[in-house]
């Protein structure tokens, strides 16, 4: 346990100050708690944090206090319901990407087999997740069908992508391959590869 004088001390009794008062103030907040308010003192002889509900300021009702927890930069009850949607769909999205990060580091530093295959399997599942996302939002928010065209299965140096297909468009070039050769690739037919 560190020091009671140590800045780490001070860091670890806010957190457990922290973690109380969104316990008191979030979802689970029956009885309309205020808010805490919350001043951290070293005295010398350790830290010390002193409590005290921020009477000015009204309990948020159960519905704000679900919404608060949801990440929305905007009011919720302005936001579309397809908005929202999507933010569940991206946030979801995070959520299969950091799995399967966590399972890919666990199963790189394993010495038993028998759990990496298991962590394996399940950085896998992670995958697929996270692939139907991004295939969901591909067809209901404007903008990723035609990122994930222009980048996915693609060939080459990844940031040079774009510059490619839009020199290609600025080619003229109105068949659909965007610049690509036409050539079928057999070589010449007089033997003039």
């Amino acid at each position: 346990m560190p020091d009671r004088g140590s800045p780490e001390r001070a860091v670890q009794v806010l957190q457990r100050a922290t973690l109380c008062n969104s316990y008191r103030t979030g979802p689970n907040n029956l009885l309309g708690a205020a808010p805490m308010a919350f001043s951290v003192e070293n005295k010398g002889h350790g830290i010390s944090v002193a409590c005290s509900e921020r009477r000015n300021e009204r309990p948020l009702s159960r519905e704000e206090a679900r919404h608060n927890m949801t990440e929305y930069h905007e009011k919720w009850e302005e936001i579309p319901a397809a908005t929202r949607d999507e933010h569940r769909a991206l946030k979801s999205l995070q959520e299969e990407l950091e799995a399967v990060d966590w399972y890919n580091q666990r199963a790189a530093v394993t010495a038993d087999a028998g759990l990496r295959a298991v962590l394996e399997h399940n950085r896998d599942e992670e995958m697929e997740h996270a692939a139907m996302l991004l295939e969901w939002l591909r067809r209901h928010m404007d903008g990723w069908d035609e990122h994930l065209e222009t980048y996915l299965f693609t060939e080459g140096a990844i940031d040079e992508i774009e510059e490619r297909e839009q020199a290609g468009g600025a080619e003229g070039s109105d068949d659909g391959l965007s610049g690509a050769s036409t050539s079928l690739g057999l070589g010449g037919m007089k033997g003039d590869d």
